[in-house]
């Protein structure tokens, strides 16, 4: 029986060493080549599916208020004027006088006004005598028709005559046609004024109008006789009512002209100031976000994006019914939504997302 030498079992040894190592490697470079694949699976991932963050909103009721810009104006103003020529013989009242309607707001020199009337009047007189004589002479055969005529004639010219001069007489004294606030005055008492010049502006502010314009989205929410608020340029707010809504369109803005009146007993309130028309409508369903989390659809369509169940971006149009600094207030609209509020600029419609929920304590 022969034997092993010696050097041959260190042959043998040394390679049962060999291959124990190699194994090892081996096995380890399987695994760096599985932590390898996982970890190229877990970035591809990450870059397909983006985070953003939402907020999950449930609809309530909004009373929905829409505001119009508007300016006071008073129901009547106008710029009253002589109507004849003359000299400024007396001015009653300051401006700023509140004057009843008929109230003298400025009167003219008599001159020879009053001497042409009653001259007017002695010419009426006989004029009408002479016809009453005339016409008694026809009737019993004494005169011809044609002087009955004439007389008629005479008569009637004597008549718009002593009108004329009456008329003239009573235009020395300018009056104010309608109650109201004498705005300004514009002659000094001996100065001339001529026909056309303007004596005084008179104003009626009570009742007040507030003049707007509502867009064609609105105008149907609008009825006469409908209590809307008004809000003054001081903050103060006033119960008013809508008494016009035009019923044509201003072509270049497609808005519509609307009126509300208002209450000014005290005339505190002026001419011409900024205000608000602000009306309430109805209580509707509706949600109410920020404006910065709208969006636009390939189709310029204004609205928001939200998440569904299997995290797949869905876009929703929004009809918004009420803006302001407080937010955004839309209807029809789903009544749960997770509406995505950080990175909605950056997602499609119908991508997957990885979304992180907005928690308000968190952030408090």
């Amino acid at each position: 029986m022969s034997t092993i030498k010696p050097q041959y079992w260190a042959l043998i040894l040394i390679l049962l060493v060999v291959l124990w190592i190699g194994s090892g490697l081996l096995s380890n470079a399987n695994e760096t080549q599985k932590q390898l694949i996982t970890s190229e699976d877990d970035t591809s991932l990450n870059e397909i599916l983006p985070s953003v963050r939402y907020e999950i909103m449930t609809s309530r009721n909004y009373y929905s208020d829409f505001k119009i810009l508007a300016t006071t104006k008073a129901e009547n103003k106008i710029e009253i004027k002589s109507e004849t020529d003359g000299i400024i013989s007396s001015i009653p009242y300051a401006k700023g006088t509140f004057v009843e309607k008929g109230s003298i707001i400025c009167e003219l020199q008599i001159n020879d006004r009053q001497e042409l009337l009653n001259s007017a009047e002695s010419k009426l007189e006989e004029a009408e005598i002479s016809y009453s004589s005339s016409a008694k002479l026809v009737k019993n055969g004494y005169a011809p028709e044609n002087q009955l005529i004439s007389k008629k004639v005479d008569l009637e010219r004597t008549k718009a005559e002593f009108k004329k001069a009456k008329i003239e007489l009573d235009r020395i004294k300018i009056k104010a046609p309608f109650s109201g606030i004498i705005d300004h005055i514009n002659p000094k008492i001996g100065e001339l004024v001529t026909k056309g010049n303007i004596c005084a502006k008179l104003i009626n502010n009570n009742p007040m109008l507030v003049i707007g314009n509502i867009s064609e989205r609105n105008i149907d929410k609008l009825k006469i006789g409908m209590s809307v608020d008004i809000k003054l340029i001081t903050n103060e707010v006033l119960n008013g009512k809508i008494n016009f809504i035009s019923s044509s369109a201003e072509p270049n803005t497609r808005t519509f002209l609307v009126e509300a009146i208002l209450d000014n007993k005290d005339h505190k309130i002026k001419d011409g100031t900024t205000a608000e028309i602000i009306i309430t409508v109805k209580s509707e369903l509706a949600h109410k976000f920020s404006p910065a989390i709208l969006s636009l659809d390939d189709n310029g369509t204004t609205g928001i994006k939200t998440i569904n169940d299997n995290n797949l971006v869905e876009f929703h149009p929004v009809d918004i019914i009420n803006l302001d600094d407080s937010g955004a207030v839309a209807i029809n609209l789903p009544k749960i939504l997770k509406v995505i509020t950080v990175g909605q600029d950056y997602v499609n419609v119908g991508q997957k997302v990885a979304p992180v929920q907005y928690n308000i304590e968190q952030n408090e």
